[in-house]
């Protein structure tokens, strides 16, 4: 089953700016989720897009919920 990790984290440089920096990658294994390259990277790419709608849909509830 491939998978993928999101990361967002909040940075402030020396000069006081604040700024976003978000990560994201997708992992598939060989044979379990495709025989080639092509297989390989649509089911990674679909597990990206599943991951990026909840970490939105949580950012949403979070923003909700505190009125930001």
């Amino acid at each position: 089953m491939a998978i993928a990790f999101l990361a967002s984290a909040g940075v402030t440089n020396a000069k006081n700016q604040t700024f976003q920096i978000t990560f994201s990658a997708g992992v598939a294994e060989y044979s379990q989720d495709g025989t080639d390259l092509q297989e390989l990277y649509q089911v990674t790419d679909a597990a990206l897009y599943q991951a990026k709608a909840i970490f939105l849909f949580i950012g949403l509830l979070f923003i909700e919920k505190f009125n930001i």
